[in-house]
């Protein structure tokens, strides 16, 4: 009988434990939820700059006579390098790395932009020398 006393007193015990255990950890779990569901806004802001800009120059490929103004919004730890007919958009997210290349049948001047600080930034795109090379200008 004691044997059998013994086991049950055990076993509620660890339930006890086991309860106790997942009420503590519990705010744990929203808050991690809720820094991915961040990652995933931030996620969704780099991917908006990136379609803005892309608009952007097919706008004025499309249009070469006209000069492309407006101010676009960027974000932490972003490298824009521009070189040839393509744009390289790299970004750093916690310890992941992503990156995108787009790629146009017009060229570009070259530049590279390391590390654009989380700013507003006026942009600027037009022809130059006769409509033969697309300049994108970001500037403060």
């Amino acid at each position: 009988m004691t044997n059998l006393l013994e086991k049950s007193l055990i076993t509620g015990f660890g339930i006890l434990v086991l309860i106790i255990f997942i009420i503590l950890t519990a705010p744990f779990f929203n808050q991690i939820e809720e820094f991915k569901e961040d990652d995933e806004k931030d996620i969704d802001n780099y991917m908006d700059f990136v379609e803005r800009l892309d608009n952007a120059i097919l706008s004025v490929v499309e249009n070469p006579d006209i000069t492309y103004k407006d101010d676009i919004q960027c974000y932490e730890t972003l490298d824009l390098i521009i070189e040839g007919n393509q744009i390289k958009i790299y970004f750093k997210l916690e310890d992941d790395h992503y990156y995108k290349i787009i790629e146009y049948k017009s060229y570009f001047c070259n530049y590279t932009y390391d590390a654009l600080a989380s700013e507003v930034y006026s942009l600027e795109i037009l022809f130059i020398n006769n409509y033969s090379f697309i300049n994108v200008v970001f500037s403060l």
